[in-house]
């Protein structure tokens, strides 16, 4: 990625315009750069609007919370940038963010996603939630090792946990979708 360049004292107060002349051309190549690399540039239709989105790749800038919402903003998670979404408050967007298992992500829209594995028998079993659920969740879902003929139901759902049970023992995965 290309290092623009900005002089803020140029023009300096009380200089000659000619004296500041090559330091006004380097600012405006400057901000011409910034503006064209992910716009649309000056006298163009349409300018000043998006062509793409470009996000730091660098691991430089992780947000510190809490930010003004809304923002989206990047982070690398394992060795891939990801795009991660504020909405306003810890419950709603940056608790959901957990890369691992069990996990949870918040989907644009406002809708997140939850997931996991448990060990289920023939009684029943809570199963929390790496976090709840800031609202509710809408539902869960399961399934079972393909060697197993187990059947799990789902006999409860809350905006932190699901009870269920199975007809053995088994690993139940599941996933669930709240808000």
């Amino acid at each position: 990625m290309t290092n623009w360049t900005f002089d803020d004292t140029i023009p300096a107060t009380n200089n000659n315009p000619s004296n500041d002349q090559p330091g006004m051309l380097d600012n405006n190549i400057s901000t011409l750069g910034i503006i064209g690399e992910d716009h649309v540039t000056f006298n163009l239709n349409n300018g000043g609007q998006h062509t793409a989105i470009h996000f730091n790749q660098d691991n430089s800038y992780v947000p510190t919370f809490p930010l003004a919402a809304p923002t989206m903003f990047t982070n690398i998670v394992g060795s891939l940038p990801q795009l991660f979404y504020w909405s306003g408050t810890a419950a709603q967007s940056q608790d959901q963010y957990v890369n691992a298992s069990p996990g949870s992500t918040f989907l644009f829209g406002g809708n997140i996603i939850k997931w996991g594995t448990a060990g289920i028998g023939t009684f029943a079993t809570t199963i929390s939630f790496v976090n709840a659920f800031p609202n509710a969740c809408f539902a869960v879902f399961t399934t079972n090792n393909v060697a197993s003929s187990a059947v799990v139901s789902v006999t409860s759902v809350t905006a932190s946990n699901f009870v269920a049970r199975a007809t053995s023992v088994v690993t139940t995965y599941y996933i669930a979708i709240g808000y």
